[in-house]
């Protein structure tokens, strides 16, 4: 009997299993990509608030800052005191001139303690002993704050210091992305397969995917949009770096030249690992693009 041939199918296309199996195959690996992409982004926004609360910049620290220089200010009753220097300096630095007593009033107001009276005026401190009793309590508690600046590892219920979260950030980080390096070429593999062997299933893959697939469009600049997405996690710990790198002094003073010498390292590598591994993903995720738009019919 002559052989018969499975028609628009293709010959390939009934060997092995179903085409459905591949279909699913080729899913599942992408709904493992998305699963870790989720994590991936909690992971960035916990670290980049952790960044900008207590290094770029250290928000608690800057308030302490604001309200003893203003306490101090407040206390002495005389803008041209040696304890108002450094709100002076402040002033100037904001309103871009030399600051005046009449400032006063106005700076304590943005940093919501509302005076009464003319500052510097007999009867000031008597009208403001509250609100100047009030200020240093601000700056206390927030000095009390600081000393534990801490995070909590739920699942090992241990703590560690806000400037030690770049170590492990950074290593989950790495581990992170590379299994979503693994995921993403497994899903590469899958759909190449696909493509290849069975590919009127391959529209059924490009319907379950969720990244968009921009180069098919040809719109060079969401493409290279994507890209700069696509590498986060390459700009944040740049950025995580930098922030150390601007506090290599206090580094030096707390800890001694050596050790920060060796943290520095080891910090620098996790940061250039995370680089690498992310710049892995992306080059996987562009070969992937590329197989969808070569194997894609019609509208994709």
């Amino acid at each position: 009997m002559p052989k018969i041939h499975s028609g628009a199918m293709g010959e390939n296309d009934d060997a092995g299993p179903d085409g459905k199996s591949y279909v699913d195959a080729a899913v599942a690996a992408g709904q493992r990509s998305r699963t870790i992409i989720s994590i991936v982004l909690v992971l960035m926004v916990l670290t980049f608030t952790s960044l900008r609360n207590n290094y770029e910049p250290n928000w608690n620290y800057t308030r302490i800052q604001l309200y003893e220089e203003l306490y101090d200010c407040l206390k002495a009753n005389d803008f041209g005191h040696a304890r108002c220097a450094p709100l002076r300096e402040r002033i100037g630095q904001i309103e871009g001139r030399l600051a005046v007593a009449d400032d006063m009033t106005k700076l304590a107001a943005n940093a919501e303690v509302e005076l009464r009276g003319q500052y510097s005026s007999e009867d000031f401190p008597s009208l403001n002993e509250t609100k100047i009793d009030e200020v240093k309590k601000r700056y206390e508690t927030l000095i009390s704050k600081e000393s534990n600046a801490v995070v909590a590892i739920p699942v090992l219920g241990s703590q560690i210091d806000f400037n030690d979260l770049w170590m492990v950030s950074g290593v989950i980080m790495f581990f992170l992305l590379y299994m979503l390096y693994a995921s993403i070429e497994q899903e590469y593999r899958s759909v190449k397969f696909i493509a290849e062997h069975k590919k009127s299933y391959l529209d059924l893959v490009i319907m379950n995917q969720v990244m968009p697939l921009l180069r098919v469009h040809g719109n060079r600049v969401l493409y290279v949009v994507q890209t700069i997405i696509l590498l986060s996690p390459t700009w944040l710990y740049l950025y995580v770096f930098w922030s150390d790198w601007d506090t290599y002094e206090v580094s030096l003073a707390f800890v001694g030249r050596l050790r920060t010498i060796i943290e520095y390292f080891v910090e620098g590598t996790i940061v250039v690992a995370v680089i690498y591994v992310n710049i892995r993903c992306v080059r996987a995720q562009a070969k992937l693009q590329q197989v969808l738009h070569a194997g894609g019919r019609g509208s994709w």
